[in-house]
């Protein structure tokens, strides 16, 4: 085999590995997460509960004993978080939730699985 071949051999090789680390990756993102706002939550709560959603916000407030806080997001409409489950959260932090929405009454809330802290470098922040 020339040297030519051996070389267009080694870039298909390298290119189909390179394809398929990508389709690996795509394959972990949460593509099967809704990620509505929380004014659509709030205004359509029946639609959303038990579904496995993503919020981003900027905690707003928050409570350490009872391992809750406040997200708010673009929509200007906090939500509670039960962060039972997460790592600790304070009031500043900006966060990426991901969840099920729990609709009892007249109470709406996330019950948080995962947290991803986030920090906006540019235009403005999230909220």
């Amino acid at each position: 085999m020339s040297v030519v071949m051996q070389y267009r051999h080694y870039l298909v090789i390298t290119a189909f590995l390179l394809l398929q680390m990508t389709v690996a990756r795509a394959g972990d993102m949460h593509t099967d997460l809704l990620r509505p706002i929380i004014a659509q939550i709030v205004s359509q709560p029946e639609e959303f509960k038990g579904q496995k959603i993503e919020l981003y916000g900027l905690v707003v407030g928050s409570n350490a004993a009872e391992k809750t806080f406040m997200l708010q997001d673009v929509s200007q409409r906090p939500l509670l978080i039960d962060g039972h489950s997460l790592p600790p959260i304070k009031t500043g932090d900006q966060v990426e939730v991901a969840g099920f929405v729990r609709h009892v009454g007249q109470e709406i809330s996330l019950v948080a699985k995962s947290v991803k802290r986030v920090k906006v470098l540019g235009g403005g922040g999230c909220c």
